[in-house]
């Protein structure tokens, strides 16, 4: 592993490398920098931050087929914290593995007319 890693300098250190065994040191290096689990939150991360909020924007506003005055328009996402009421007494924070393990699907919906008339929060938890 030395041996490859003092032959790389300025000039060669973009060029590709051709030996499987050249490419198999490649990955001590990488985890030893970056990290496995580093590298799928930060990706992650990223989807949350970024990417979920370009994909609503993309798809914001809906028309009704029956009522075409009738539209929702999504202004934002927020992704947090899942709690449920087991024994309806306390509320147990939720896990994704728990989610995944139970089968929970879950959704928290906020409408908000312009005029007021509409002010409605929806909850589901199955």
């Amino acid at each position: 592993m030395t041996d490859f890693i003092r032959d790389v300098t300025p000039e060669n250190i973009g060029a590709p490398i051709k030996a499987i065994k050249d490419k198999a040191k490649l990955v001590p290096a990488f985890l030893k920098t970056k990290g496995l689990v580093k590298q799928h939150i930060g990706s992650f991360d990223h989807f949350i931050n970024v990417e979920i909020k370009k994909i609503i924007k993309a798809n914001q506003k809906i028309v009704s087929d029956v009522d075409p005055a009738f539209q929702i328009k999504y202004l934002s996402i927020n992704l947090g914290e899942l709690a449920v009421d087991e024994s309806y007494q306390e509320q147990k924070l939720i896990t994704p593995h728990m989610v995944v393990l139970k089968h929970f699907k879950f959704i928290l919906l906020e409408l908000f007319s312009y005029d007021d008339r509409l002010n409605i929060i929806l909850a589901q938890l199955v």
